[in-house]
């Protein structure tokens, strides 16, 4: 038999009169165990929170017509045990895949963070480097490098640099929406918070990766079209410039490489998450 007794106020014992009112209210002699059974678990009305569960067992004499006297065999904490239910859902269900996920996506914030911030993307060796953001040129007299803006932006360059603040902007939103993800728990029941994860993450490796194709290409015709040019060639050398180097990708370019191609697996961790939240709800 089961009895579930609301209350708005937290109840100080197991309600034993209630017990005994209903053992008079039934014939226990019309059940065939002899052992009659009652469970009382008591509620809060508002909360619908367990608050506690008693198990009341009584064995019944049946040559006896006297109600029998409850005795209480077991107590779970009285006042202190809440719905099972309840606290299953407030679990986190974070996977060793998702938490994977989260450690490479932070790792290819960060190169992708110290590539953004560095110059040393393309260039010709002992002479020029090229950035997103600067032109480096090496005076050979002094062996001195210098740094200054671009004065007069190449388009691919442009471009490049809209695609990162592009890609900067993707890292940030996610950064944020897997804070909330990883700190809040019913999101991670969510599915539709992770798809959108997912979404950010391969969209900033999407668009690193783009930065990376046009500043790649169009850097290195950008630099061999300054060797060809006999004009600029001596226009360099004379202000002690030599461009006439090799062309090199830089430890920049490399690291932004590296952080996109992290990111990628990092989406592919998140998939595999994603499926996984799928199958558990």
């Amino acid at each position: 038999m089961f009895v579930s007794v609301f209350g708005d106020q937290d109840l100080e014992s197991p309600p034993i009169g209630l017990i005994y009112l209903l053992l008079e209210c039934c014939d226990p002699s019309r059940y065939t165990p002899d052992v009659f059974s009652i469970i009382v678990m008591v509620q809060k009305r508002d909360t619908m929170e367990f608050l506690s569960v008693e198990l009341m067992e009584t064995k019944f004499d049946r040559n006896e017509n006297t109600p029998p006297s409850p005795g209480l065999k077991s107590s779970a904490n009285y006042g202190s045990q809440t719905n099972t239910d309840s606290d299953d859902s407030s679990h986190a269900i974070v996977s060793g895949t998702g938490a994977i996920a989260s450690c490479l996506f932070l790792i290819g914030v960060l190169m992708f963070l110290v590539g953004f911030a560095s110059h040393d993307w393309l260039g010709l060796e002992k002479g020029v480097s090229l950035s997103l953001w600067t032109t480096c040129e090496r005076h050979f007299l002094v062996d001195v490098w210098t740094c200054n803006t671009w004065d007069s932006t190449p388009g691919f360059v442009r471009a490049a640099q809209g695609f990162t603040v592009t890609s900067l902007l993707l890292y940030a939103m996610t950064v944020i929406v897997l804070i909330a993800y990883l700190t809040v728990q019913f999101l991670q029941r969510i599915r539709a918070v992770i798809i959108t994860l997912c979404s950010l993450i391969l969209a900033a490796a999407v668009m690193t990766i783009l930065a990376l194709v046009i500043l790649g290409v169009q850097g290195h015709e950008y630099l061999l079209a300054i060797q060809k040019d006999d004009q600029t060639v001596l226009h360099k050398y004379s202000i002690g410039v030599d461009v006439m180097g090799q062309f090199y990708i830089g430890w920049s370019f490399v690291i932004v490489i590296i952080s996109s191609i992290i990111t990628l697996i990092s989406f592919t961790f998140c998939m595999v998450e994603l499926f996984r939240v799928r199958e558990y709800c």
